[in-house]
């Protein structure tokens, strides 16, 4: 059905319940309400070739499926809490755009793990966006700190 695979509303991610059917999960991170993509998958050999079938087997831009929930938590509350629109970025995490983690992008790549990205389409490292590394100032005093 086209509606569920293109048209699903944004959901703030505290009311997601449910990640089993998800291929793709893109969390805005200024306010974390993310959108779940449902049926749309890219194909094994999409992921097999070139630079992106090398970073897709880095375990360190994969997450499990049950810790994506508690990492946008744990996210949301370093970065204001619940409510609070923000910038959220990181120290010495270059990124393309300058506010590469607008939205962070997760693509499942089999039936336990996703693949983590920024805005920027970059993989993202998920476990070095810490509390020890984000940039404060940017939260606080928007684009003028980035």
């Amino acid at each position: 059905m086209i509606e569920s695979l293109y048209f699903d509303p944004w959901k703030y991610f505290g009311e997601i319940e449910d990640l089993p059917s998800a291929s793709q999960i893109h969390c805005d991170t200024r306010d974390f309400n993310c959108r779940i993509i449902d049926g749309f998958k890219k194909e094994a050999k999409d992921y097999a070739s070139g630079t992106y079938g090398k970073l897709v087997k880095d375990k360190r831009y994969l997450i499990n499926q049950n810790e994506i929930i508690p990492f946008l938590r744990y996210l949301e509350n370093i970065s204001g809490g619940e409510g609070k629109w923000r910038l959220l970025n990181f120290k010495n995490i270059d990124t393309e755009s300058g506010w590469g983690f607008k939205y962070l992008r997760f693509y499942r790549v089999d039936d336990k793990q996703f693949f983590v990205e920024n805005n920027d389409n970059e993989p993202v490292e998920w476990r070095s966006l810490t509390e020890e590394n984000i940039n404060k100032e940017a939260i606080e005093d928007g684009f003028s700190k980035i």
